[in-house]
């Protein structure tokens, strides 16, 4: 584990969201089948199991001890600190804390199923006063695989390095865990990079079981309005070409498995043929390398944060100083964005109020150059909980009265939440094609993403670009 992704974020259940409404115009909007909306498919086991057997899942989660956890006391060199005397440490002190290497158990270690190992941690004290009088290293997410969720931390000064160490049980179940670890100070604050622990239990692997259902009032697609259509006739009137749409974000985003298997024309639409419509005439203008489907964006790139789609310092030379966001709008004058954006934020600890403040910034800067912007949630990872930060997505397109994808509850039916082995990146299907929309393409996170947008931008421009 020589680089670590920081995560850690509670789960927010979030509210049920308002269903799409439909835009009432005077005006008469492209002719078209009715297409198909996003069907979630059955998502057959790779065998089939008899009735009454017993189905483990691919992806187990390791329950935590019914009892109450004690507090580990191990140090590996020495005299455990006094609990709890805050007194001990500046209170003024600036957190930080730096993740230095695996002494124990690298990542991916195979362990037999059932079998005892320790997990030691060398960890920098980065702060700017001594860890004294009660910290900690805690668990906070992921698989425990102990029956400790706390060891105390020796007595570390400021600059220097010390092994922690945390007693561990394999699972029995083959697969691969990860439990996720974090500095936590006497007050409760916690900081620093997160520590792992991942190993792999071997075995002949498990069957997927079933997936968790959905709210039935969560809408995939929603928040198309009159609103939309004002930014629009605003946009034209600023020259934006109804056409052309923008694809603003990170990895996720600038990657040829997003939407570029459509603009290629390698579409295979099965029952939701309706969509193609739509995909010819976002297709037929160059936007600005290419259509719409298959363009380099200036506004997307990986390991982005919303901050980095304000900030100059990040943008293409082309931009000649501008920021990445106002660069792409300037360039290829996209009548929608299509925007996904705080994968890195979440992992990487974004305060909350900063990133809802930058994204209100992005959705307020697309709607002044009259642009639509589609928000759209980020998937699930193993590395953190995301749900306050899609929380924050929704929020912020209810406020603007603007469009929504939420992407996270279309993968959440999709085995593995839709995310490939890395759990952060969606999955791709074995062929590659990520605008193949077969049912069997469809339990993979990038056809779902790209099958979702596509009736996103349908509804756009059925209802919103004429």
């Amino acid at each position: 584990m020589k680089s670590r992704v920081k995560n850690g974020i509670a789960k927010l259940w979030i509210a049920a969201l308002a269903t799409i409404v439909v835009l009432v115009a005077c005006e008469s909007s492209p002719v078209s089948p009715t297409p198909t909306l996003f069907v979630f498919p059955t998502w057959p086991l790779p065998e089939d199991p008899k009735v009454g057997a017993v189905v483990t899942p691919a992806f187990p989660v390791v329950a935590k001890p019914e009892k109450t956890p004690a507090i580990g006391v191990t140090f590996a060199a020495g005299q455990p600190n006094p609990i709890g005397t805050e007194a001990a440490w500046a209170v003024d002190c600036e957190l930080d804390a730096e993740f230095m290497d695996d002494i124990t158990v690298p990542d991916y270690t195979v362990i037999e199923p059932g079998a005892a190992f320790t997990k030691t941690w060398r960890i920098k004290n980065t702060s700017s006063c001594s860890w004294r009088g009660g910290f900690s290293l805690t668990f906070v997410a992921g698989d425990l695989m102990s029956e400790i969720t706390q060891v105390l931390v020796q007595s570390t000064e400021e600059g220097e390095a010390v092994d922690i160490s945390v007693s561990m049980v394999a699972p029995v179940d083959p697969g691969t865990y990860r439990s996720m670890w974090r500095m936590r100070a006497p007050n409760g604050e916690l900081f620093g990079v997160s520590a792992f622990a991942i190993i792999t239990v071997p075995g002949a692997g498990a069957a997927a079981g079933p997936v968790p259902s959905l709210p039935s009032d969560r809408p995939i697609i929603s928040g198309v309005t009159s609103k939309s259509r004002q930014i629009f006739l605003a946009g034209q009137a600023m020259g934006n070409r109804a056409n052309v749409f923008s694809r603003v974000g990170d990895s996720i985003t600038h990657t040829g498995t997003f939407l570029d298997d459509i603009g290629l024309g390698r579409a295979v639409w099965h029952q939701y043929g309706g969509l193609e419509p739509a995909a010819n005439y976002f297709s037929t203008e160059i936007a600005r390398t290419g259509n719409s489907f298959h363009s380099y964006s200036l506004a997307s790139y990986a390991g982005w944060t919303v901050n980095d789609l304000l900030n100059p310092g990040k943008a293409d030379p082309l931009c000649s100083g501008s920021a990445p966001l106002d660069c792409e709008y300037f360039h290829v004058k996209p009548a929608v964005a299509i925007i996904m954006i705080g994968t890195n934020d979440a992992t990487g600890y974004t305060p909350l109020d900063a990133y809802q403040a930058d994204l209100n910034r992005v959705v307020e800067k697309s709607i002044e150059k009259g642009v639509i912007p589609v928000l759209t949630t980020i998937p699930w990872t193993s590395y953190n909980d995301v749900g306050l930060y899609n929380d924050i997505i929704i929020t912020t397109a209810r406020t603007h009265d603007t469009p929504l994808i939420d992407y996270w509850a279309a993968m959440e039916k999709a085995p593995h939440h839709g995310v490939s082995e890395d759990d952060v990146h969606p999955s791709i299907p074995p062929d590659g094609n990520c605008a193949n929309f077969s049912a069997e393409n469809l339990k993979y996170g990038y056809t779902i993403r790209n099958l979702v947008t596509m009736q996103m931008l349908d509804a756009l421009w059925r209802q919103v670009l004429y």
